[in-house]
């Protein structure tokens, strides 16, 4: 099949890929709930980085908690200044906050409270004494500090004095948080494995049904649609594409599902703790993409070009094995392995184009994450809330391990975009095959072929391949019963003619009817269930004999099988193979004679037993001896059946009830072998060119002598 030069869309891979997803839509949701939650249990370990360092690593000398300090009022009323401020200091919800435990893991020193600047040290102090940093307005406002009495609303009043409260809780244990981490880490483990596995199943299962799908679309289609492909890039398209999609499609749909969730769960968690300086990295991260981008497009041009050249080295391997015997009769092993050597080279080269543009993306991505991370810390220093002394240790030191943890999932997101553009460009050629659809199907209004049919008419047909004539202006009734028999020169329309019948193609003009039935307006299981077929070109499986005979029927007894082996004169030589009927005959049946091989396929044929046989030069590369036999074969198959037989060997059609003579795609004389002999015409000349009349050396029947 032609391929589209243009590099494939992901977007379209990713609509059908989800369309046979929706198939397993609990098994989604699973893995998109147990991402959420997988990303969450990444984070929390990084949130404990501020509660440990401000607890347990720096001392802020004069610094405290507003919630330690308490306003004496001059209307003789107290209030904490926590609750005073017109900002709530703390940045963690009510619900952590009146969790004891959790508020001695997850909050700093204090309570959770903004922290305030004392400059002096007493325990009642006047309110000139306490300055608290009140943030700018906006992402570029300077933040200020004021006192006390300045910073409160002023309907609560004057404030007269003071006074420090002493902290009743006491932040958690430093062995409670060499505790917690693993625990965080093994529920994130367990988390992780259960996404894996419902993710896998989910994937592996839409390739298996992409792949089930593909092998009967392929199966599906015309005969005429194998004449125009090429089986080896048929069969890559069913094996390395679906491989490329069975093999990247678990890791890619994992990495674009999970990525965005730790990413979103770093920023999320950056902008509770400090939002201005998780702002920045908001703003760096889209700054990864550039070069992502550029690499993508030369990965997915890379990776087209790549499935194409798998194509051509599959096509190269089929006609290389299936035409081993013309190899080898021609000395032309050394040029074959030469033309392999330049395919797979090329190969190769486009395969490393791919592995550099990988090999250079996470480089890319960690320095530039590097980058973004000196400079946050550089930003978040040089700021006004540095100068104002409002910039914290724990603060900056758990968003710059927020920032970093962006990395991987950041780096595994581009991973997965450029596997994705080679997805792409494998399920663009696997859809492409799926989407297209067969010429020749049953009508909406199709109906089985009646049993008691008694002629088979064409009328008036004529037959183009591709615009050029076949078959012109074909008229012949053939009654059933009848044994027809059709010769002429290579390329009359004999196979085609055929064809019509069993529908591998449709007419150009005209039809083909069974009394005054066309058969494009009949089932074509039915019609084909009327027809059975004997080729020059024996194909049988790598199977046993009784499954090739009975092929496709396994409910068929062996005794029925043994009886149509008989009738084509067969059950001699498959009794005497090492297993009998059991033995296993290789590909095409490669452990058979050819002349065995075509007497299986003639029972084959018997045990169907069709009301219509179609032989196909049945005889025409056996040797005489095998020859003698099968044709025993054949005569027995014919019996009671309409039979069309084309013959290259005219001594095998001497008893057929008429002989059509094609030339040009025209029947050109029609009747027995006597009288068409007699006339000295067409089939007179096929006949004596064959049989070397006229120079002595005479090797088939003598003509009739009227």
């Amino acid at each position: 099949m032609p391929s589209d030069p243009r590099p494939a869309s992901a977007l379209p891979t990713v609509r059908r890929l989800a369309r046979y997803a929706s198939t397993y839509l609990g098994r989604i949701v699973i893995v998109f709930v147990t991402s959420i939650l997988f990303a969450i249990f990444a984070f929390l370990p990084i949130s404990l980085i501020k509660p440990f360092a401000d607890n347990h690593l720096v001392a802020e000398t004069g610094r405290v908690s507003s919630r330690n300090i308490l306003l004496h009022l001059e209307d003789g009323t107290a209030k904490p200044l926590d609750e005073a401020l017109p900002t709530r200091g703390s940045r963690y919800p009510d619900w952590v906050l009146r969790n004891q435990l959790l508020r001695s893991i997850l909050v700093s020193g204090g309570g959770g409270g903004s922290k305030v600047t004392l400059v002096a040290n007493a325990s009642l102090l006047p309110p000139t004494t306490v300055l608290v940093t009140l943030p700018g307005k906006g992402l570029l406002g300077r933040p200020s500090k004021v006192t006390v009495d300045q910073a409160i609303p002023k309907e609560l009043g004057r404030v007269h004095h003071v006074s420090l409260v002493e902290s009743k809780e006491q932040p958690a244990p430093i062995w409670l948080y060499a505790v917690l981490v693993p625990i965080l880490f093994f529920i994130k483990g367990v988390l992780g494995v259960i996404r894996s596995v419902v993710l896998a199943s989910v994937s592996l299962n839409v390739v298996r049904d992409i792949q089930n799908d593909l092998y009967s679309k392929i199966l599906r289609q015309p005969v005429a649609f194998f004449r125009h492909s090429r089986t080896g890039d048929l069969m890559s398209r069913m094996v390395n594409d679906v491989h490329v999609l069975s093999s990247q499609v678990v890791g890619v749909l994992q990495d674009l599902i999970q990525s965005p969730f730790e990413v979103a769960a770093c920023i999320a968690g950056s902008f509770l703790i400090d939002w201005k300086t998780a702002l920045l990295i908001l703003l760096l991260v889209p700054a990864l993409a550039l070069p992502m981008g550029a690499m993508s497009r030369r990965i997915r041009k890379a990776s087209r070009r790549a499935q194409e050249k798998r194509a051509d080295i599959s096509s190269v391997l089929v006609e290389t094995l299936t035409g081993v015997e013309v190899v080898k009769a021609f000395n032309m092993e050394d040029y074959e392995q030469r033309r392999y050597q330049d395919e797979t080279r090329t190969l190769l080269r486009r395969e490393m184009k791919i592995r550099k543009a990988r090999a250079f993306s996470s480089p890319a991505t960690e320095m530039a994450a590097a980058f973004g991370v000196a400079g946050v810390i550089v930003i978040a220093m040089m700021s006004q809330e540095a100068a104002a002394g409002s910039v914290e240790l724990g603060n900056l030191a758990t968003i710059a391990a927020a920032f970093t943890m962006t990395i991987k999932p950041l780096d595994r997101f581009w991973k997965a975009k450029f596997q994705l553009g080679e997805m792409a460009e494998a399920g663009k050629r696997i859809f492409t095959v799926m989407d297209r659809e067969p010429e020749i199907v049953d009508a909406p209004d199709a109906v089985p072929v009646p049993k008691d049919w008694r002629e088979i008419r064409f009328e008036n047909v004529n037959f183009a391949y591709g615009g050029e004539p076949v078959l012109k202006d074909l008229n012949v009734t053939v009654k059933r019963g009848e044994k027809i028999a059709i010769v002429g020169k290579t390329g009359a329309g004999k196979t085609t003619l055929v064809n019509l019948i069993a529908r591998f193609h449709d007419v150009t003009e005209g039809a083909v009817r069974f009394d005054d039935l066309d058969v494009r307006k009949v089932r074509l299981d039915s019609l084909l269930e009327q027809i059975g077929i004997v080729t020059q070109r024996t194909v049988l499986f790598n199977d046993t004999v009784a499954r090739n005979i009975a092929y496709g029927r396994p409910d068929i007894p062996l005794e029925e099988i043994c009886h149509a082996a008989e009738a084509a004169y067969a059950d001699e030589f498959i009794r005497e193979l090492p297993n009998g009927y059991d033995t296993v005959i290789g590909e095409m049946g490669t452990r058979l004679s050819g002349g065995q091989a075509q007497r299986v396929a003639i029972a084959r044929a018997i045990l169907k037993n069709p009301p219509i046989l179609i032989l196909d030069e049945a005889t025409a590369s056996l040797d005489t001896a095998s020859e003698q036999l099968v044709q025993r074969a054949l005569d027995s198959l014919m019996e009671h059946r309409t039979t069309f037989a084309i013959a290259h060997r005219l001594s095998t059609i001497l008893n057929a009830d008429r002989i059509l003579v094609l030339e040009e795609g025209r029947i050109v004389e029609s009747g027995p072998h006597a009288e068409l002999y007699a006339r000295g015409g067409v089939y007179t000349g096929l006949y004596d060119a064959q049989f070397a009349r006229g120079n002595g050396a005479v090797e088939g029947p003598e003509p009739p002598v009227n």
